[in-house]
């Protein structure tokens, strides 16, 4: 996936995580924080933070002054912004170039005396521009390197958003899909349903206002769970079901 591709596909899936939050009825302790699935803000990349990365600011000092990053999104940072792509490409095409000048010694070897002197002066210079120009390539790796990583983690936890919020909707209308009702030994994902009941249970316990109800919660649960291991998938489910209708009935 190209580098704009994964930006485009972590806002993309960071709205649709907002969307599917706000649609559904929660049922995480309020108020929520980003280690809750249903945060209705979903997950924002985790961008370098300068302050608490001391090495950052020295190691890409050079790139905004060589216009190699700019703020593309003005919103007063550079730490949230790849290399200009294109002068990227290019700063490698020139490398490239210098690196095979600067190999060129042998030439340098076949003139006459006072001349080849001048020649290894020039490609010596021309070795340090590569050089240079290497420097500031590594940098760019470095700087977008940073930005991949953490857009890529924002996509997989807003990723992980969107999967559970479509869970509790099959939850809250008990819409028995095959693939919830049967088991992961099935090719199912019975058990990550009832792993997520068992989730919201010990949240709302963690609340400590609603006991009744997370009891009876508890109830349903150990008869899905019963069910589940005998082999009796669809009642497995309707029991899940009922367990978490008891939550939301706690929480009204």
């Amino acid at each position: 996936m190209t580098r704009m591709g994964v930006r485009m596909l972590a806002v993309a899936m960071l709205a649709a995580a907002s969307s599917a939050a706000a649609a559904a009825e929660l049922t995480c302790p309020a108020p929520m924080d980003a280690s809750c699935e249903k945060a209705a803000v979903g997950f924002t990349p985790a961008y370098p933070d300068p302050a608490t990365m001391p090495n950052y600011d020295t190691f890409t000092a050079t790139l905004p002054g060589l216009g190699y990053l700019k703020d593309g999104d003005d919103d007063g940072m550079l730490s949230d912004e790849r290399c200009d792509s294109n002068m990227e490409a290019g700063l490698g095409e020139a490398v490239a170039v210098m690196k095979a000048i600067a190999a060129g010694t042998v030439l340098c070897d076949t003139l006459p005396e006072n001349v080849d002197i001048a020649c290894f002066v020039a490609l010596s210079a021309v070795a340090t521009a590569a050089q240079s120009a290497a420097t500031v390539a590594a940098q760019c790796r470095y700087e977008d390197g940073l930005i991949d990583g953490a857009e890529a983690e924002a996509t997989y936890e807003n990723t992980k958003l969107v999967v559970v919020a479509q869970l509790e909707g099959s939850l809250d209308t008990c819409t028995p899909l095959g693939t919830l009702v049967l088991p992961r030994s099935l090719g199912g994902r019975a058990e990550e349903v009832r792993d997520l009941v068992r989730r919201r249970i010990e949240q709302m316990r963690a609340l400590g206002q609603t006991p009744n109800g997370v009891r009876r919660a508890e109830d349903e649960l150990a008869l899905g769970e019963a069910r589940l291991a005998s082999g009796e998938y669809r009642d497995a489910f309707a029991q899940l079901c009922k367990a978490y209708k008891q939550l939301q009935l706690a929480r009204r």
